[in-house]
């Protein structure tokens, strides 16, 4: 039987998952960014900390809305994208409304950490999917002066790469790598060296 306090702390580990996803996400777009920009071969401080700015001012749903437009999810990846955005609307614009009364009985919080399991697995889940597309980016903004096709555009060498989700690894044509081996600071310092 869970008590009113192990619900409100399952509440906040759950919520927590929720930020995770959405700075994988922005640090995702921050490379896209520097490929289609530049940065990576000439820094330019001022335009990367605006972009950062434009970035970490979207909600989660305009950043999953920006991606798609500049990055080739497979559908698989952008059904998960689309559930979690789904599934963190629901932890924090109405799971107590949902749940309403149940808070009141042991019965009823059960329930209601049931719910939050599901739902701290899936956000869990897909930000761990994130933060492998983001090492695989950080893999690409690396190599792409050395990869792209002569007279290329980052537009058309980014639509090249096909992003798959993790479970059935990356394929990217032009460039090879494995999946799920880093985590955003690879990126976070690619923006380092842009003077963030």
């Amino acid at each position: 039987m869970a008590t009113r306090d192990e619900l409100y702390a399952k509440f906040g580990i759950t919520a927590e998952a929720g930020p995770f996803f959405e700075t994988e996400l922005g640090t995702l777009l921050l490379a896209v960014s520097a490929i289609e920009n530049g940065w990576h071969v000439t820094p330019d401080p001022v335009s990367a900390r605006k972009t950062l700015d434009q970035i970490e001012a979207h909600t989660l749903g305009r950043l999953l809305g920006v991606l798609k437009g500049k990055v080739p999810f497979d559908e698989h990846l952008a059904e998960r994208f689309d559930s979690a955005l789904s599934a963190r609307n629901r932890l924090n614009h109405g799971f107590y409304e949902k749940h309403n009364f149940k808070i009141q009985t042991d019965e009823g919080r059960d329930l209601m950490i049931a719910d939050l399991e599901k739902l701290h697995e899936e956000l869990f889940q897909v930000w761990r999917m994130a933060s492998s597309l983001t090492a695989a980016m950080a893999e690409l903004v690396a190599k792409f002066e050395v990869t792209r096709r002569p007279n290329e555009t980052p537009a058309t060498f980014l639509g090249r790469c096909q992003f798959t989700s993790p479970s059935e690894g990356f394929a990217a044509p032009a460039v090879p790598f494995g999946a799920g081996r880093g985590r955003r600071c690879e990126l976070r310092w690619q923006l380092a060296r842009l003077g963030r």
